[in-house]
């Protein structure tokens, strides 16, 4: 393939550049609500935390790190950033992140299913205290995988030339982007859709018997639904992106395409998922909205009500002394023409 122009840096720049900020805001933000809302303390919300980071991770990367080797020359850049091992960790803690992203993406698949398909296991598999230890399993092995890419031969890394992170031309580097790369994910990908599969028709089985039900298990079965759907249109962009870059992108013909199907596709899925936390849970804005705004009536009603009340005293303090005022002026002058009177027979 082709090198690319310095056009298509240029455009690589904005793309990357754009795409991450936009997912960098969307991520931040489901982060802030999922961490500060009691409504997403439960298995499910920590499990979108761990996917939210997962992909906050891999954008902060493409933020900073690829637009700024795509618009430095070797000449002008720093030197660390010329430092192949620098560039090679790079490369690995991309890996880290983005595996604990897909990971997690099982991990939420494997919660709707449970909580929809056998709601009484739910506990024994996904309690609080499982779920955290299923997220530092999830962590643990995304990092121990991502070591492997700082082997000679197996090392991950940014091309400036085909505008793409790219495995390592040795054998090592090879047998990682074939069996490591795509068959895992490949793997990973039709387990979840396969979830998705057997939870909806689970959940179809169970509308009919829902109507009758109570009030509680009616709500509690709709935010189940809303999480499940949360779920599959989550993974219904992650497989678009897969189809985008190991089909669509394999017949690229020009670097600048290559780059678009396969590093954009996969900036796109990740900001994607930040928005759809978001979209998914707009209500929590309402209640943290209404929460704030009790917070700050209170302390104006507290300081506000007793001042009338002040007022009134005041003023009936007021009257009473106008009133004994006038009553003491007037048995004075009430008592004065009689001295007058006793004057004057004097005289």
């Amino acid at each position: 393939m082709m090198q690319a122009s310095r056009s298509d840096e240029i455009y690589a720049t904005v793309i990357s550049f754009t795409l991450s900020i936009l997912g960098i805001i969307t991520n931040g933000v489901a982060i802030v609500v999922i961490a500060s809302t009691k409504h997403m303390q439960n298995a499910f919300g920590h499990a979108c935390l761990s996917q939210a980071v997962g992909d906050l991770g891999v954008l902060i990367i493409f933020a900073t790190w690829v637009p700024a080797k795509l618009i430095l020359s070797p000449e002008s850049s720093p030197g660390f950033m010329e430092n192949e091992r620098f560039g090679y960790t790079i490369g690995q803690v991309t890996i880290l992140f983005y595996y604990a992203a897909i990971y997690t993406h099982v991990l939420i698949g494997l919660n709707r299913y449970i909580a929809i398909a056998k709601p009484f296991s739910y506990a024994t598999y996904f309690n609080d205290r499982k779920t955290k230890n299923w997220i530092v399993l999830i962590w643990t092995a995304s990092f121990i995988q991502s070591c492997v890419y700082q082997f000679d031969g197996c090392h991950y890394y940014f091309d400036r030339s085909l505008l793409l992170f790219v495995s390592s031309e040795a054998l090592c580097g090879q047998i990682i982007s074939l069996y490591y790369e795509f068959y895992i994910n490949l793997v990973f990908v039709i387990f979840t859709v396969i979830l998705d599969i057997l939870t909806f028709f689970k959940l179809k089985k169970l509308a009919k018997p829902m109507q009758g039900t109570e009030q509680a298990n009616r709500k509690r079965k709709s935010q189940e639904i809303r999480y499940f759907v949360q779920s599959v249109c989550s993974e219904t962009v992650l497989v678009l992106t897969f189809v985008c870059f190991w089909c669509v992108a394999t017949h690229a013909k020009t670097p600048f395409f290559n780059f678009l199907f396969n590093i954009g596709a996969w900036l796109a899925m990740h900001a994607t998922d930040g928005f759809i936390m978001i979209a998914f849970n707009y209500h929590i804005f309402n209640r943290l909205r209404s929460k704030a705004t009790k917070k700050n009536s209170l302390p104006m009603m507290a300081i506000g009500m007793p001042t009338p009340k002040k007022r009134m005293n005041s003023n009936q303090n007021l009257a009473l002394n106008a009133q004994t005022y006038w009553l003491q002026l007037y048995e004075k002058n009430k008592s004065k023409p009689k001295k007058v009177e006793i004057q004057q027979q004097h005289a």
